[in-house]
C-alpha cells in the first residue's frame, strides 16, 4: 500500500484552473461561440463561428445579430422581444439560417445566455451552438412543403380521439366555421348523423389508431348543413416518444367535381335509358351494348360481344370504299353522324339516326368508339310511303292545275258572254222603253178618237130624232110632204146606221184601250224584267270575276302544292 501525498490547496486550485482551461478549450474547439452586447451587437466570435460564416472573426465584430440572418428569415430571435427576454435573464434557444458570403446559407442551433459580473450585473450575451445545416435544410424544406400545402389544401389536425387541435384557413373556409368554433370539437361535427353512426366511420378511426393511413373521397357536412365532398388522406403522426399523438388530414374540395360527375352520370344514365348505345374498339369489334341497342337489332349480348360492326351492315356495303373510309375517319378521331341503313337479326332492315363518337385518351388519341343511336325504321318506312304517294299526288295536282286552267278559260268566256248579255239587256230595256212610250201615245190617240166617235154618235142620235120629227110633220102635210117624208126616212136610216157604226167603233176602241192597257202593263213588266236581267247579269259578271280570281289563286296554290310535293318526294328519297 502506497502512501498518497496530500494535495495542497495551491495545487488543487491550479488543477481546477487547468481543468477549466481544458474544458473551455474543448468547448472552443467543438462548438460555435459568439458574444453579443445586450442589444445584439457582436463583440467577439471564435474561429468555428467565423469559419462557418466564411469571414475573419475580427470582421464580425460590430455587426448586428439580425444582419447575420438570411434575408427573408422570419424567426423570433430577430424580434426585439427575444432580446428583451435575454436582458431579463431568460435563456433562449433558436434554430436559424445564417447568410454566408459566396456560399449557400447555413443552419445553426444557438443557445443564448446572459453573462453577469460577480456582482450580478449583466455584461454580455453568450451564444453557444452547433452546425445543423443538414438537419436545418431538411427542416427548412419540410417547412416549405408544409407552407405550400397550407396555401394549397385544407389542413386539419385531430387528437387520436378525433378532437380538433388545429385547422388552416383553407379548411375553415371550406367548412364555413371559424377556428374558435372548431377547436376542441369532435370530428363528428363535420359528419351527418348517418355517417357518424356507421360502421365505416368507426373503422376509419380504428384504422388510424392502428397507425394506418386512410384516404379516399368522403362526404362531409359544413356549417348550416351544407354538403361537402373532399378527397382526403388521414395520416397518423407520432410524437417524440414514438407514440401516436395526432392525425393530420389533408383535404381537397371536390364538391364541384362530384356534382359535375353526378350530373354527368345522370346524363349518361338518361341517354342509356333513351337511346341505343354500343361501344366498339378501334378495330370495330363490339365491346359493350345496352338493352336498347340489343332490342333494336334483335340480338342478345352473347351474340354480338366481340363481333365486328360489319355484322350489322349489308355485305355489299361492307366491301365499299365508303365503309373503309368510315372507320379510317373514326380512327383518326373524326366524329361521324347521320342516318344509316343497318341489318338486324334475320336480315331485318333497320334504319337508325346515329352518331359515332371517338373517345380520346389523355394524349388526345382515340381509344374506343361510342355510338348513340335512335331507331327511325318506322319513320323511314313512312317517308318511303310518302315518297310513293307523293308521285301520285303530284300527278293529281298536275291534272288539277290543268283543270283549273280550263276553268279559268271557261270563266273568262262566261265573263265575256255575261258582259255581252248585260249589254243586250240594256239595249232591250231601252227599246222596250221607247215602245212603251209609243203605246202610251197610241193610247192617248185612241182616247181622242173615242171622244170623236161619241160626238158622232150623239149627232146621229139627234139627226135620227130630227128625221123622226120631220116624218111626223110630213105626214101631217099630206101629199105635199111625201117627198120630204121619203128623204127624212132615208136620213133617219143613215142616222141609225151612223149610230150603230159609232157604237161599234166605240166598242172596238174600248177593247183597243183595254188591250193597250194590258200591253202597257206587260211592257212595263218586261222593262222591269230587262232591268232585273241587267242587274242579275251584272251580279253574275261580278261573281264570274270573283270565280276567275279564285281560280287563279287556286291555280297558284295548286302549283305551290306540286312544288312542295316534289320537294317532299326528293327529301323522302334522300333523307338528311
Amino acid at each position: 500500500m502506497t502512501d498518497q501525498t496530500p494535495i495542497s490547496a495551491t495545487d488543487r486550485k491550479r488543477a481546477q484552473e487547468n481543468a477549466t482551461v481544458q474544458r473551455n478549450d474543448a468547448i472552443e474547439r467543438a462548438l460555435l461561440l459568439c458574444e453579443f452586447t445586450g442589444d445584439g451587437v457582436i463583440i467577439g466570435a471564435n474561429e468555428n463561428f467565423a469559419h462557418l460564416l466564411g469571414e475573419p472573426a475580427e470582421d464580425l465584430v460590430g455587426r448586428r445579430y439580425h444582419n447575420l440572418c438570411h434575408e427573408g428569415l422570419q424567426d423570433p430571435s430577430t424580434e426585439p422581444a427575444f432580446w428583451q427576454r435575454l436582458a431579463d435573464g431568460q435563456g433562449q434557444v433558436a434554430a436559424l439560417r445564417l447568410a454566408v458570403q459566396d456560399r449557400p446559407p447555413v443552419w445553426v442551433r444557438l443557445a443564448f445566455t446572459r453573462l453577469d459580473t460577480a456582482e450580478g450585473l449583466p455584461t454580455r450575451i453568450l451564444a453557444v451552438g452547433i452546425d445543423i445545416s443538414r438537419d436545418g435544410l431538411a427542416r427548412f424544406n419540410a417547412q416549405a412543403k408544409l407552407g405550400a400545402l397550407d396555401h394549397a389544401v385544407a389542413l386539419v389536425e385531430f387528437t387520436m380521439d378525433g378532437e380538433v387541435v388545429a385547422a388552416n384557413e383553407n379548411y375553415l373556409k371550406l367548412t364555413g366555421y371559424t377556428l374558435a368554433e372548431v377547436m376542441g370539437q369532435s370530428h363528428t361535427l363535420f359528419c351527418d348523423k348517418d355517417t357518424a353512426a356507421s360502421d365505416a366511420y368507426r373503422e376509419l378511426w380504428a384504422a388510424l389508431r392502428r397507425d394506418q393511413v386512410c384516404h379516399g373521397a368522403y362526404k362531409r357536412v359544413g356549417k348550416n348543413e351544407t354538403d361537402i365532398w373532399v378527397r382526403a388522406s388521414y395520416t397518423p403522426i407520432r410524437g417524440a416518444d414514438g407514440k401516436l399523438e395526432r392525425v393530420l388530414k389533408i383535404a381537397y374540395d371536390i364538391t364541384a367535381e362530384r356534382l359535375s360527375t353526378a350530373e354527368y352520370e345522370a346524363k349518361l344514365e338518361a341517354i342509356d335509358r333513351a337511346m341505343a348505345v354500343v361501344e366498339f374498339d378501334l378495330d370495330g369489334n363490339v365491346v359493350s351494348a345496352n338493352d336498347n341497342f340489343l332490342s333494336v337489332m334483335g340480338y342478345s349480348p352473347r351474340e354480338i360481344l366481340g363481333q365486328h360492326h360489319a355484322m350489322f351492315c349489308l355485305p355489299e356495303f361492307v366491301r365499299t370504299r365508303e365503309y373503309a373510309d368510315f372507320w379510317i375517319a373514326l380512327n383518326q378521331g373524326q366524329f361521324q353522324s347521320g342516318r344509316f341503313h343497318r341489318v338486324g337479326k334475320h336480315n331485318r332492315d333497320v334504319w337508325i339516326q346515329a352518331t359515332y363518337n371517338p373517345v380520346l385518351d389523355l394524349r388526345g388519341k382515340p381509344r374506343r368508339i361510342v355510338k348513340y343511336a335512335t331507331d327511325v325504321t318506322e319513320q323511314v318506312r313512312l317517308e318511303q310511303k310518302i315518297a310513293a304517294r307523293s308521285q301520285e299526288t303530284a300527278g293529281v295536282a298536275d291534272r288539277l292545275g290543268r283543270t283549273i286552267e280550263e276553268i279559268n278559260r271557261s270563266t273568262e268566256t262566261a265573263n265575256k258572254l255575261a258582259n255581252l248579255t248585260e249589254t243586250k239587256a240594256d239595249e232591250g230595256g231601252v227599246a222596250l222603253k221607247s215602245a212603251l212610250e209609243s203605246i202610251e201615245l197610241i193610247q192617248k190617240s185612241a182616247t181622242g178618237i173615242a171622244e170623236i166617235v161619241r160626238v158622232i154618235s150623239e149627232i146621229a142620235g139627234q139627226t135620227n130624232l130630227l128625221a123622226f120629227n120631220a116624218e111626223i110633220e110630213a105626214a101631217r102635210a099630206g101629199e105635199h110632204g111625201i117627198g120630204f117624208s121619203v128623204v127624212a126616212g132615208e136620213v133617219r136610216k143613215l142616222a141609225e146606221r151612223s149610230s150603230t157604226a159609232a157604237r161599234d167603233i166605240s166598242r172596238l176602241i174600248e177593247e183597243s184601250l183595254v188591250r193597250i192597257g194590258m200591253g202597257t202593263e206587260r211592257a212595263q213588266a218586261a222593262q222591269s224584267a230587262f232591268s232585273a236581267i241587267a242587274a242579275s247579269v251584272g251580279d253574275t259578271s261580278s261573281a264570274i270575276e270573283v270565280i276567275t280570281r279564285s281560280a287563279l289563286a287556286q291555280d297558284e296554290v295548286a302549283r305551290h302544292i306540286v312544288t312542295l310535293i316534289q320537294e317532299l318526294a326528293a327529301a323522302a328519297h334522300d333523307p338528311a
